[in-house]
């Protein structure tokens, strides 16, 4: 422990109250209830505060800084954000990483609501993903969606929330650059309906080639859950079933991947088109 020598911190007990109550924001519930959210991660980071998300306090731990990171140090405290220096052990502590690399912030949750989000302007593509369950597949639909260039994402019905810290760590951050609401599947329904955006399911069993079906613009995709598939109250609404052609026995496209490849097809035919 001689490197925490070199440093003055603010922070090195790990009995820290403040520690203690901002490590609950792993629950949902408690993310629920204080309107906070973590953030961990430079990148990360760095997307959020470019977002103008409200940061409440950010962990630093010298000893794991990069010189290039530094600049973007100076600036928080020019705009006066709240900075605490933590020991490696703190920084541990309040990690979900095993390597954390010195960036812990508590930050207000975005809004992310569908008051909030953009119109399509007569075209655009949306994701809908219904009570997706893992936070892995969310961030990944995420990541993939800013790649894409996808107009906004929508959780409908979510057993894992925006906030949820897996879900910013496996987007690399983009939630706080690609548009994004939480919704009840009723008021997705209601939103698009009112803007008149054809509703596309992804099911292995539709009728509809991906590779040869007309995709209007704007549209729509719903995504189901990970080991339920979409509910019936999308299959009522759909406009299109899209089938992505597999060649083996089985099922073997997860959610996020069905995401990444129906974008990308989308993409592919606006450019070529």
């Amino acid at each position: 422990m001689a490197r925490d020598n070199a440093h003055h911190y603010d922070i090195t007990s790990l009995q820290n109250p403040q520690v203690k109550e901002d490590r609950r924001l792993r629950d949902r519930r408690h993310r629920d209830r204080s309107g906070l959210m973590s953030i961990e991660g430079f990148a990360e980071f760095r997307l959020a505060w470019a977002a103008g998300i409200e940061i409440r306090r950010l962990y630093l731990c010298p000893d794991f800084l990069k010189p290039e990171e530094r600049s973007l140090v100076d600036d928080l405290r020019s705009a006066g954000v709240p900075l605490v220096s933590v020991a490696p052990g703190i920084m541990e502590k309040l990690s979900y990483r095993d390597h954390p690399d010195g960036w812990f912030c508590v930050a207000s949750q975005p809004g992310q609501r569908l008051t909030d989000f953009p119109e399509p302007g007569g075209r655009g593509l949306y994701l809908v993903a219904e009570d997706l369950e893992k936070p892995g597949n969310l961030g990944a639909i995420l990541r993939s969606a800013d790649a894409a260039g996808a107009a906004g994402v929508i959780v409908s019905d979510g057993r894992t929330d925006l906030s949820n810290p897996n879900v910013v760590r496996a987007s690399k951050g983009v939630n706080f650059s690609v548009p994004c609401a939480a919704a009840s599947n009723e008021e997705a329904a209601n939103w698009l309906s009112a803007r008149s955006i054809p509703v596309a399911i992804a099911d292995p069993a539709g009728e509809d080639d991906l590779w040869t079906i007309d995709l209007p613009n704007p549209l729509a995709v719903v995504l189901g859950a990970e080991h339920e598939g979409i509910s019936g109250f999308w299959r009522e609404r759909a406009d299109i079933r899209i089938n992505i052609p597999m060649e083996g026995r089985v099922n073997s496209i997860n959610v996020a991947q069905a995401a990444t490849i129906i974008m990308y097809e989308i993409m592919r035919r606006r450019r070529t088109g």
